[in-house]
């Protein structure tokens, strides 16, 4: 996505893997789930393209759609690459610069709880897992990005939480590492996402859709599904 702003997410074993089904036609492969992946909620912000996967040279397995691209290698690399815009990830935002809370944390939940099925389709269980977030061109055409403080709760949540805070940089990236044979996708997808709301220059409290756990702080799969 030359040129446009973008998010970036990518999961990958540490050591050397492979896939057993990444080309398989059966119903039950990874390859078929990435064509029709689990989601949080009906119409929701999921990974869903509606394309069929294709093979690319052998090396991975990609699906498209007009709003992000997911390639997902025989080696158990996952690649998420979706657009900051106002049919997207800046939903109904008229200067494509507004990243929208909701939007963002149920993709970076809905990749991180795929990625489950990825490592359960390993032959051999890695001993840790690298996550990375990536963000692009973020203050394309002299106007910089925004996140927004807080939950969507009403058609004036963004009034009430308060003035945005603005992306420090034209790009960011972030790497974080967890045992897999402890792998808590809803934790991962929080540390992402809590690492975002730092870098915007949010408290920790103005980060939405979170709960208390044993596990630690979790994104809150539960309160994403209730919302309509």
């Amino acid at each position: 996505m030359k040129n446009r702003r973008s998010v970036i997410l990518s999961a990958m074993p540490t050591e050397h893997g492979e896939l057993r089904t990444i080309f398989s036609d059966k119903p039950d492969s990874i390859r078929r789930q990435l064509e029709d992946p689990p989601r949080l909620r009906p119409n929701g912000w999921d990974l869903r393209t509606g394309s069929q996967a294709k093979f690319i040279r052998g090396e991975l397995i990609r699906v498209e759609g007009y709003r992000f691209t997911i390639d997902l290698y025989r080696d158990g690399t996952l690649i998420f690459v979706g657009g900051i815009n106002r049919e997207f990830l800046a939903w109904s935002d008229k200067t494509d610069a507004r990243l929208h809370p909701l939007a963002f944390a149920e993709v970076v939940t809905n990749f991180a709880r795929f990625y489950q099925l990825v490592l359960n389709d390993l032959r051999t269980a890695p001993a840790r897992l690298e996550f990375q977030m990536d963000l692009r061109n973020m203050w394309l055409g002299n106007e910089k990005t925004r996140l927004p403080a807080g939950p969507v709760t009403n058609p004036w949540w963004e009034v009430m939480a308060g003035p945005p805070m603005e992306a420090p940089a034209d790009t960011w990236s972030y790497k974080y590492l967890v045992p897999s044979e402890s792998y808590n996708p809803d934790r991962v997808a929080f540390q992402l996402i809590h690492e975002l709301y730092i870098w915007f220059g949010h408290s920790e409290e103005s980060i939405p859709y979170k709960k208390e756990t044993e596990a630690g702080i979790v994104s809150d799969a539960d309160a994403i599904a209730t919302v309509h």
